[in-house]
């Protein structure tokens, strides 16, 4: 006969089992160069081990699901934002749920600190949408190649490469453009020491204008005078693509893709207005923990909300709409109009850059 399984958790870990759990997360996503710890050591760290939620098997540690709190600028004030990451489950456990109860317990620990918002980041869309989530907000990729680069015009500053800009001054810039995760300078001085991270900057008379957070032929964020950032981008690219010249001529790509806040104006209109191809997809998945609460922190307090049998019913004035929660997540963050409803105030504009998801 063989011996029932012992289950443990889900539950936070304990600060001597973050090492454990950096061993199953290195084992899921990352066996060949073991990474986990030093991707962001401060949501992999003894201080955050609460937020690793985990599961043991047989004392074994079978599945984990973490997240990390942000405090979310939108054009209609701040949220506080539960970001998802590292769901995994040991290939020995796995379709046996350790990992759905892992997910579901890190959901009830965000409500429970009050998070008003939820996101992640997947590929796995239908699974989670069965928990809750859903599809939202827009992201922008715009492609460059070695004809379309020379329709930017040349660096109209100093450009200098791979010397970090003082974190003040690009925190100043990056938090004027108003959207996004508020970064404190210590999260900030821990993503510039990601792994492959470069830095392209701007600068006049000694004053940063702007920046350019790029790996690789991918850029992942820019910031600062929207004027300065398109010779930024062909000044990266110029350098990039001289230097990534592979042996095989039919294996020269020759492209670089910049990823933007979706926007008609500052450096997304810049490219838009030169036909550039932009692709738009979803920036991310997403979950209300609470709705009232959320549009409380919205400035929405003229909209209430009245849930019923897994329906949300909405009411403004004369104007209702009564939604499955996940149409109410469209109807809040986009970019689809889903319904007329408060169509004055509705979706928000916000975005969550690349480097805040975890």
């Amino acid at each position: 006969m063989t011996a029932p399984e012992q289950h443990d958790g889900p539950r936070g870990c304990t600060p001597y089992e973050v090492g454990a759990a950096l061993d199953l997360l290195n084992l899921v996503f990352s066996p060949r160069a073991p990474e986990m710890g030093s991707f962001n050591p401060l949501i992999t760290s003894e201080a955050n081990a609460r937020r690793m939620r985990i599961l043991r098997v047989n004392d074994t540690l079978a599945a984990h699901a973490g997240y990390w709190v942000y405090d979310y600028q939108t054009s209609r004030g701040v949220v506080k934002l539960g970001g998802l990451w590292a769901v995994a489950t040991h290939p020995d456990y796995r379709r046996r749920g350790y990992g759905r109860l892992c997910v579901l317990d890190a959901m009830r620990a965000l409500r429970e600190e009050g998070c008003q918002l939820g996101w992640l980041g997947t590929d796995i869309n239908a699974w989670y949408r069965a928990l809750g989530w859903e599809s939202g907000g827009e992201d922008w990729t715009f492609t460059l190649d070695r004809f379309t680069v020379n329709l930017l015009p040349a660096p109209s500053a100093e450009v200098r490469f791979d010397r970090w800009p003082d974190t003040a001054a690009m925190l100043a810039r990056y938090h004027a453009i108003g959207l996004g995760a508020r970064r404190s300078r210590e999260w900030c001085d821990v993503l510039l020491r990601r792994p492959g991270l470069r830095c392209a900057t701007a600068s006049r008379d000694g004053a940063l204008l702007a920046y350019v957070l790029y790996q690789g032929m991918h850029v992942y964020e820019q910031a600062g005078e929207a004027a300065c950032i398109p010779g930024l981008l062909r000044a990266v690219f110029l350098r990039q693509d001289a230097r990534d010249q592979p042996t095989s001529t039919s294996a020269r790509l020759g492209s670089m893709t910049v990823r933007t806040c979706p926007a008609h104006d500052g450096v997304a209109a810049a490219l838009l207005d030169l036909g550039l191809p932009r692709a738009r997809t979803y920036g991310g998945m997403w979950w209300i923990p609470d709705l009232p609460a959320l549009l409380r922190a919205l400035d929405l307090t003229e909209i209430t909300v009245t849930e019923t049998d897994g329906a949300v019913t909405l009411r403004r004035g004369d104007d209702t709409a009564t939604l499955s929660p996940g149409a109410v997540v469209k109807l809040l963050l986009g970019p689809e109009r889903i319904a007329a409803f408060a169509g004055d105030l509705l979706p928000i504009r916000h975005y969550l850059w690349r480097f805040d998801g975890v």
